[in-house]
């Protein structure tokens, strides 16, 4: 299977989950690769999340025009920390509790850019964020089992998994489940959407508020 095909593969499942009209899935031309190396198929889901980002505007404004997408911008964009600059400078955007930790028995990948991620593994690893220096976040999950540090961390609203071999009796499982799940919060009426057309200026017709200048 291509890159483009997994793409389309990958959109085509979501927008019908969504309960989308799959009709509408002909507005978007041939969709492109993104240039992203791995292992995994990062083009792919690039792409088809860009792409029914994209479809879902089209669809709220009915645009007549079809959508194209470039690869190259997608990948930018999915890239974007390495060619942003700040007064020419490239900003270091991974927190130190973010990286692959030694656990008691394997090794767990951590995440902490995102306050709320970094606050949940902290309270877990009973860390002060005076504390949360590399060298003692890898001593506190050194004495952690790795699956049991994970659930725990998910738990709390963090994000920490373990790093294990491929599984593809597992795969195949999760395979058979839905990738979207849609909860319904509220019975009100749903807002109205934006103006319909070519309007003159970017938010002319939201269910938001601005004001000039």
């Amino acid at each position: 299977m291509t890159r483009e095909s997994a793409a389309d593969g990958l959109l085509a499942r979501v927008w019908a989950e969504l309960g989308r009209d799959t009709a509408e899935l002909g507005a978007l031309g041939s969709l492109p690769a993104a240039p992203l190396p791995a292992r995994l198929d990062v083009s792919g889901l690039a792409v088809a999340s860009v792409a029914a980002a994209s479809l879902a505007a089209w669809a709220r404004t009915a645009a007549a025009d079809s959508i194209r997408l470039d690869g190259d911008r997608v990948a930018a964009a999915f890239q974007s920390e390495r060619v942003a600059r700040l007064d020419g400078v490239a900003p270091d955007v991974w927190s130190p509790l973010s990286g692959f930790r030694r656990a008691r028995d394997g090794w767990v990948r951590t995440h902490g850019n995102y306050p709320h991620h970094a606050a949940a593994l902290r309270r877990v690893l009973g860390l002060g964020s005076a504390e949360a220096r590399p060298e003692v976040v890898d001593a506190a999950v050194a004495g952690r089992d790795a699956d049991e540090l994970a659930e725990a961390v998910t738990a709390a609203g963090g994000m920490c998994v373990v790093v294990a071999e491929e599984d593809p009796a597992a795969d195949a499982h999760l395979r058979e489940h839905p990738l979207v799940d849609l909860t319904r919060s509220t019975d009100a009426a749903p807002r109205p959407g934006p103006a319909r057309g070519a309007p003159d200026r970017p938010l002319e017709g939201c269910a938001c508020s601005t004001s000039p200048g």
